[in-house]
């Protein structure tokens, strides 16, 4: 269960690419933000793992 966590957890995350994000001396701006732009529905995917 942990593990399913953790996975629906870095696709909740995926879409970072869409989101603007402060620049500041703490965090690194993505170079290719084009490249981390996903849309899940969070709410199929465990639909979809449960049928196998």
């Amino acid at each position: 269960m942990a593990a399913y966590a953790e996975g629906l957890n870095i696709l909740h995350h995926a879409n970072v690419g869409n989101n603007q994000h402060e620049i500041d001396a703490e965090s690194t701006p993505l170079r290719n933000p084009e490249y981390y732009q996903y849309d899940f529905n969070l709410a199929d995917v465990p639909l979809i793992l449960a049928a196998g």
